[in-house]
């Protein structure tokens, strides 16, 4: 699996590794990988309801 980081979150995520914020290094990546399978979900939402009203399934890029 591969996750795209915003450079905020690269960033963020940089200095808290390097502060040696274990905790928040951890929520950090918690948090970005939440949002990475809610985006998912809603992409397979988005697709059933495509294919239920008999429209193509183009995919949908962020």
């Amino acid at each position: 699996m591969c996750i795209d980081l915003t450079t905020e979150q690269f960033e963020r995520l940089q200095e808290l590794c390097a502060a040696g914020d274990r905790a928040k290094c951890v929520s950090l990546v918690e948090a970005i990988l939440c949002q990475y399978l809610q985006r998912q979900a809603d992409e397979r939402e988005r697709v059933k309801r495509q294919q239920r009203s008999g429209r193509p399934w183009i995919p949908e890029y962020v």
